[in-house]
C-alpha cells in the first residue's frame, strides 16, 4: 500500500471557537498538503503543528489592584464539602498580611489563603471558629513557586509548597463555610471592601470541590489544566486572556471575573505544558494518524479547550488511478465533474490534471457526436464555448488519451456539466 505524507500546520487560518469573545486565545489551526489526490485506499499520513499561545501571569500591585469573581454555587462547600484551592504566586513582599484567594469576611463564614511576612497562612471559619494554619517556607524570594492548600473537612487543612507538605492544622470542628460575598484574587473581603491587597504576580488558581492527593498537587503543578479532562474543577482562572479586564473562568463554574483598578497582565509567568489534544473526526488523537480513504472525504480536527477550542479541515480526493510503472509512480488524470463558465473567474475553466504522463488529448462533443474541443495540452482548458459562442448547460462526453512513462496508452470516458 502506498503512503502519501501530509504536513498538517496549524498556523494561520481562521478558526471557531467555543467562546466568540475577542478576548479568546486562538490556536489558529491551518491545514496543508503537499497534495489533495491519492488513489483508493492509499495510506494518508497527517501529522499535526500548531500555535501555542502566550503564558501571562495577573500583576498587582498591593494597593487598589484585584480581580472580582461574583459568587457561584460552585464555591458551596457548606459544612462537609471536602475543597482544595491552588495558585502560582510570585512576590518579594514581606508584608503583614496579603490576600491570594478569599471569600468571606474574617467575622463570617469564610475561607482563604494569605501570606504573611513571605510565609503562607491559610484559614477557615464557619462564624465562630476559625482554623488558621501558618506556612513555615518562605515563598518571597522573587521566585515562581506552585501553593496547593487541601481543606480536608474531618481531617486538616493542609498546605503543600512546590509540591512538598508544608503543615496543617485539624479543622474538624469548622462547620458551614458558606456565605454569598465575591471570591477576590489578590485581596479580601475587610467589612465589605477589599483590603489587604497582594503585591505581585499571582497565576493559574484553581478551586476544586475535593481534597487533593500529592499526587494529583505533584503532577498538576507543571502544567495547565484541560476541563474536559478533569473531574471537580469548579473554578480556573488561568490568566492567559486577551483583553483586559474580563479574566475567563474555565472551569464547569463559569464564573468571569473581572480586573479592578489597574490590574494588569504580565509575560512573567510560570513554564507550564499546555495540554493541547487534537481530535480527530475518525476518533483518533494524537499528532500524526493514518487514514485510508475509498472516496473523496474531509476529515476534521478539534484541538484546544475553552477560550483555546478551535478546528479546521483538510479534504483529501479520491481519483482513479489506472497504472503504476516500473519506478513506483501512478500514472492518472483527474477529470473534473463540472465548471460553471459564468465569467466570476471561479470555476470558470474546464482543466483536467494528470501525473506521469507523457501524452494527452481530449475531444469533447455535444449531444449530435460534434466536437466542441478538441487539445494536447494539458494546461490549457476547454472555457465552455463553440465558435466564440457558450454552449447550453448541460453535460457533455469527452474522450481522454493518455501514454504512461512505458508508452501504454489509456483511454477515459465521461461527461462534465456546464452550470452558469
Amino acid at each position: 500500500m502506498r503512503k502519501v505524507q501530509f504536513l498538517v500546520l496549524l498556523m494561520s487560518l481562521c478558526c471557531i471557537s467555543t467562546y466568540a469573545q475577542v478576548y479568546t486565545q486562538r490556536l489558529n489551526p491551518t491545514i496543508s498538503a503537499s497534495t489533495n489526490d491519492i488513489c483508493p485506499n492509499d495510506e494518508v499520513e497527517l501529522n499535526v503543528q500548531y500555535d501555542l499561545p502566550n503564558n501571562s501571569s495577573l500583576l498587582l500591585n498591593g494597593i487598589d489592584e484585584l480581580v472580582n469573581v461574583p459568587n457561584s454555587p460552585g464555591f458551596s462547600f457548606g459544612g462537609a464539602t471536602d475543597f482544595s484551592i491552588e495558585f502560582f504566586i510570585k512576590t518579594s513582599s514581606l508584608s503583614p498580611l496579603m490576600a491570594i484567594v478569599s471569600k468571606g469576611d474574617a467575622t463570617t463564614p469564610s475561607f482563604g489563603v494569605w501570606m504573611s511576612a513571605g510565609f503562607i497562612i491559610a484559614s477557615a471559619s464557619d462564624g465562630t471558629t476559625v482554623v488558621p494554619v501558618n506556612g513555615f517556607t518562605n515563598v518571597a524570594d522573587g521566585n515562581w513557586h506552585h501553593v496547593a492548600v487541601v481543606f480536608d473537612r474531618d481531617d486538616k487543612i493542609t498546605i503543600y509548597t512546590d509540591g512538598a507538605f508544608d503543615n496543617d492544622a485539624n479543622m474538624s470542628t469548622v462547620g458551614n463555610v458558606d456565605n454569598i460575598d465575591l471570591l477576590r484574587i489578590g485581596a479580601a473581603n475587610v467589612a465589605g471592601s477589599p483590603l489587604q491587597n497582594f503585591n505581585g504576580y499571582i497565576d493559574e488558581v484553581r478551586i476544586w470541590n475535593k481534597a487533593l492527593t500529592t499526587g494529583e498537587i505533584t503532577s498538576r503543578s507543571t502544567t495547565h489544566i484541560n476541563p474536559n479532562t478533569v473531574n471537580n474543577l469548579v473554578g480556573y482562572w488561568d490568566m492567559n486572556d486577551n483583553s483586559a479586564p474580563t479574566i475567563i473562568d474555565c472551569s464547569t463554574s463559569g464564573a468571569t471575573g473581572q480586573m479592578v483598578g489597574s490590574a494588569s497582565l504580565s509575560l512573567d509567568a510560570p513554564t507550564l505544558i499546555f495540554p493541547f489534544l487534537p481530535r480527530w473526526s475518525t476518533n483518533q488523537t494524537g499528532t500524526t494518524v493514518f487514514v485510508s480513504p475509498t472516496d473523496t472525504a474531509k476529515y476534521k480536527l478539534e484541538i484546544g479547550y475553552c477560550k483555546y477550542a478551535s478546528v479546521d479541515s483538510i479534504t483529501i480526493n479520491v481519483v482513479e488511478c489506472e497504472d503504476i510503472d516500473d519506478s513506483g509512480l501512478i500514472s492518472s488524470v483527474w477529470v473534473p465533474s463540472a465548471f460553471t463558465p459564468n465569467g466570476d473567474f471561479k470555476n470558470d475553466v474546464f482543466k483536467v490534471q494528470g501525473a506521469n504522463i507523457t501524452y494527452y488529448e481530449i475531444k469533447i462533443f455535444n449531444r449530435f457526436g460534434n466536437i466542441l474541443y478538441h487539445s494536447r495540452d494539458i494546461l490549457a482548458g476547454w472555457d465552455g464555448t463553440f465558435e466564440d459562442r457558450y454552449v447550453q448547460d448541460g453535460a457533455y462526453a469527452y474522450i481522454i488519451t493518455y501514454r504512461d512513462r512505458k508508452g501504454e496508452e489509456f483511454t477515459k470516458h465521461g461527461t462534465v456539466s456546464i452550470m452558469k
